[in-house]
């Protein structure tokens, strides 16, 4: 199942991409940086199952993709439009110009799947099921609907803000994560979160799931720009 994701961001991008095709093995998120890029891959476009737009694109250029959608014979895909607060008034018009719904940042993996999985269902598409809740790598379990860690079955405790942070670096095994795509993940923002932040959370993880010594994994700062988890072996 494919969606396709609309916004000149990329870091917003990964993050909904993260959310939805990490949610699920069955998505896969699609970049378009506008509207009229859409359009002119309109052969993607109509093999996807839904349509994401961020709110300054649907002002911009949402008739476009609302116009394309209904002169175009047979194809009734759901449009979803996310964005800041700020953009509330604009989200409102959004839905009363017929898009499916909406939802405000910050964005949360949970609410995000739950809204995709409503309009989905309203527009009779079948629904992806869940999958990747649980992670396995080396001595440590983590589960996401429980929020909790093990590392050789004996239980560590993370806050809740540690866990989203510690899923994302496992989630990501071996991929380097900047700091602005951490804070878009786990806060939902990438532009107030300080710096200092989240390494206090990485430290902390560090501290927790005793990642050192001869410990098998390993979270590396890299030059100072983000992280990423790796395995002592791969140093």
């Amino acid at each position: 199942m494919e969606f396709a994701v609309v916004t000149s961001s990329a870091p917003v991008f990964a993050l909904v991409s993260e959310c939805l095709a990490g949610a699920s093995s069955h998505i896969k998120c699609l970049h378009f940086e506008n509207v009229t890029a859409l359009i002119r891959h309109s052969r993607k476009f109509k093999r996807c199952s839904l349509l994401l737009i961020d709110a300054p694109h649907f002002h911009a250029d949402g008739h476009l993709a609302l116009s394309w959608r209904q002169f175009n014979a047979g194809n009734a895909t759901p449009i979803l439009v996310f964005g800041e607060p700020s953009e509330r008034d604009a989200l409102y018009r959004s839905v009363e110009a017929g898009v499916d719904d909406f939802i405000l940042a910050p964005l949360n993996r949970e609410e995000l799947y739950v809204r995709v999985q409503r309009v989905l269902i309203r527009a009779g598409v079948q629904v992806p099921t869940r999958s990747g809740d649980r992670l396995v790598i080396g001595p440590y379990v983590l589960d996401r609907a429980s929020e909790c860690v093990t590392m050789n079955k004996v239980p560590l405790q993370l806050t809740s803000r540690e866990f989203a942070t510690a899923w994302l670096l496992f989630s990501s095994m071996g991929a380097f994560l900047q700091y602005e795509q951490i804070a878009l993940a786990v806060w939902g923002t990438g532009s107030t979160v300080a710096k200092h932040s989240i390494e206090q959370h990485v430290y902390k993880i560090r501290r927790k799931l005793h990642m050192e010594g001869d410990s098998v994994l390993t979270i590396k700062n890299v030059y100072g720009r983000g992280y990423r988890l790796t395995k002592r072996t791969d140093d």
